[in-house]
């Protein structure tokens, strides 16, 4: 990602890019934020989620197929936790033709 300086107008500037340590690490930085990261390509893909302007998914909907149709379900903190419920769940109940688990934005 190609680094950016704003410059404030007050003998003061702000960058925003991906920017290498000393240590081999890297450190992505926006305007608000900073997060260091051990490889430059994960720096790279952090930044450019932050400034896509798309909500970071955070949770995730179990649906499950009842006689040809997707009735929403269960909402879960992790896709991994979603998926273990419903095949748990619909293993046991006879009704259900499947399930999928989708992510809510």
């Amino acid at each position: 990602m190609k680094k950016t300086t704003y410059d404030l107008g007050n003998n003061e500037s702000v960058s925003v890019g991906v920017f290498p340590n000393g240590d081999g690490t890297f450190t992505a930085m926006t305007r608000t934020k900073s997060k260091p990261f051990k490889t430059e390509k994960g720096a790279n893909n952090w930044l450019k989620r932050q400034l896509s302007g798309k909500p970071a998914v955070n949770k995730f909907r179990l649906q499950y197929r009842v006689c040809g149709v997707w009735v929403n379900g269960n909402t879960f903190p992790t896709k991994q936790a979603a998926d273990a419920w419903g095949a748990r769940e619909c293993r046991t109940m006879t009704r259900y033709d499947g399930y999928q688990v989708v992510p809510l934005r």
